[in-house]
């Protein structure tokens, strides 16, 4: 396997649906090295080639493959990722997912059919 850059990459990502969903960025051992979510994965990955970012650039330059799963709502996104951050521990994801530094986060009935999260301080 090669590095997915120029040509490869760009065909790859205009594959990606444009629903919510999870992505991964593989080595060449197929580990993951990054872990992200989006609420249209076609148009999240599209960011990537072109960013300016050095820590993400190195990244990308690493990464082999790059696949995705799709989910029926941004809140299903939310915790597919947090799970597969814990289950893999993937090199460029930095901490763990869902630390806050303030407050913490709550699910409303109306923030899950809205599909939105919503923060909140704490009720202490």
């Amino acid at each position: 396997m090669y590095p997915m850059q120029g040509p490869t990459l760009s065909a790859r990502i205009k594959q990606a649906p444009t629903t919510p969903g999870v992505y991964l960025w593989h080595a060449r051992n197929g580990t993951p090295l990054y872990i992200g979510k989006a609420a249209n994965l076609r148009a999240r990955l599209k960011s990537y080639p072109n960013t300016t970012h050095p820590r993400i650039r190195v990244m990308v330059q690493a990464a082999v493959t790059l696949t995705w799963q799709q989910t029926d709502t941004d809140i299903e996104a939310l915790i597919l990722e947090s799970q597969l951050i814990k289950q893999y521990n993937p090199k460029f994801n930095i901490g763990g997912l869902l630390v806050m530094s303030v407050g913490a986060l709550y699910f409303t009935w109306s923030a899950i059919k809205e599909r939105r999260a919503e923060r909140e301080k704490s009720p202490d």
